[in-house]
């Protein structure tokens, strides 16, 4: 993997338009995902790999806004 500080080594020059293509594209499925319910709801149901996933890498505050969410879907 290209790291973005190598975008810039001599040897992967050539591929730094396409690297920021990539990252650029990852950026807008995130966001997208990021405001999906379906993603949201699936993320929860196996707690002992998703919950942690979210617990581990979104923070105290994402993680209860998560639940929040999640708990006004299902009362939907």
């Amino acid at each position: 993997m290209i790291l973005p500080t190598h975008k810039k080594a001599p040897k992967y020059r050539d591929f730094t338009r396409g690297f920021e293509a990539g990252l650029h594209k990852i950026s807008q499925y995130y966001d997208h995902t990021a405001s999906s319910n379906a993603h949201i709801m699936m993320m929860l149901v196996d707690p002992a790999q998703k919950l942690h996933h979210i617990h581990t890498y979104w923070g105290e505050e994402l993680l209860a806004q998560a639940l929040q969410y999640a708990e006004a879907i299902y009362k939907e």
